[in-house]
Parts: structure tokens; sequence; C-alpha cells
């Protein structure tokens, strides 16, 4: 994949994710709606620090493209870390193309095996608004529930469901975009769409 990727719905919010919207990706991968650039720091390759992986995978071999990248990723966020360190993927659309809203729930099943350092979820109000950030739910959240096979059902909605209240995620009561975080990523992980259920 050849560079960043901009958010569907402009909010203001930075891109960054598991593969970006113009491209295939190169490791990781995203679908129902969800978007970012695994690689847009990829320009860090210049100044190689402990542990930089010195791979075709993770480098910009046109000069000029890696001089916009830097310029995007002096934007977005200065000296970020390498897609296999940690990447941010969103998504402002459920699974069926419809916008994100409160009014509604949804579910997120993340299947096995999970990124090596964790995941982490939230919702945001779009657009943004001034106040603390909103509450996430991560693999290390106490008493998160776990299928059999390892996969992790997560629930977004404005109210808590009955059970397991570890696995809901909360969600503003209109718009909104959800945002995960994975840390250490296995190539080729994909995240599925939200499925959306019926009105709250």
């Amino acid at each position: 994949m050849a560079g960043g990727g901009a958010p569907a719905e402009d909010d203001g919010a930075p891109a960054g994710g598991v593969a970006a919207g113009g491209g295939p990706p190169k490791a990781g991968g995203c679908s129902g709606g969800w978007e970012g650039a695994a690689h847009l720091f990829d320009f860090n390759l210049d100044h190689l620090g402990p542990g930089t992986l010195d791979a075709e995978l993770w480098r910009v071999g046109d000069r000029s493209e890696a001089y916009l990248r830097r310029a995007v990723a002096a934007r977005v966020g200065l000296w970020g870390p390498h897609g296999y360190e940690a990447t941010t993927t969103q998504t402002y659309r459920d699974a069926a193309g419809e916008r994100l809203d409160g009014a509604y729930a949804y579910t997120l099943r993340l299947p096995p095996p999970p990124p090596a350092y964790g995941w982490a979820l939230s919702a945001h109000e779009v657009p943004r608004s001034p106040g603390p950030e909103p509450r996430a739910v991560s693999d290390r959240t106490p008493g998160l529930v776990r299928e059999p096979d390892g996969t992790v059902v997560l629930r977004l909605a404005a109210r808590p469901p009955r059970a397991p209240a570890a696995n809901w995620v909360p969600v503003p009561a209109g718009p909104f975009r959800a945002v995960l975080r994975l840390y250490v990523p296995e190539a080729g992980y994909r995240v599925p769409g939200l499925v959306r259920e019926e009105p709250e």
C-alpha cells in the first residue's frame, strides 16, 4: 500500500489504522468500514531506532512519497509507532454501510488470535465536543468475557446491557465513530464490521 488514508467522514479526527482505505494492506487488514493507515510512519526508517524493522514491508522506496508521508504524519502525530508495533483503525459506519448512531446497539466480534500486546475499543462523539475521553474496553478490562474459541463479543450501546457488563462499550446518544487500537497485531489480522441490532 502506498500511503496514508483519510477518514471517510471528516470530524477533524486523524486517521490511522490497520490498513488504509486507498489500497490493499501490506500487513493486517480491515473490512466492514474500518480504515486507517498502518504504514503512515514508515518514513521513520530514515532515522533507525532501537527495534526498528529494516524490511521492505516497512520501507518507503520513493523519496518524494517519503517526504509527503512525513508531512502527513507530522500533522496527525509526529513520531507515531510503526504499524507492526501499534496501529489504530476507525469506522463511522456499520457492516451494512449505515452511519453509526447511538439510537442503535451494535455487536463487534473480535476473532482470535488477539494482538500480542492487546487491544482497546472506544466510541467517540461526531462531531467532537470538549470533554474527557470516553471509556474504553480492552483485553485487560476486569471481567471481560471470551467465547470458548477466544472470540471476544463486544456490545456498543448507549445503555448498558444486562450481561456481561464488562463487554459493554458505551456510545454517545447520537452519531459516533468507533476507534480500535491494536498493539502488535499479527499480519493478516482482520477486523469485522459492526453489526447493528434493533433500536434501543
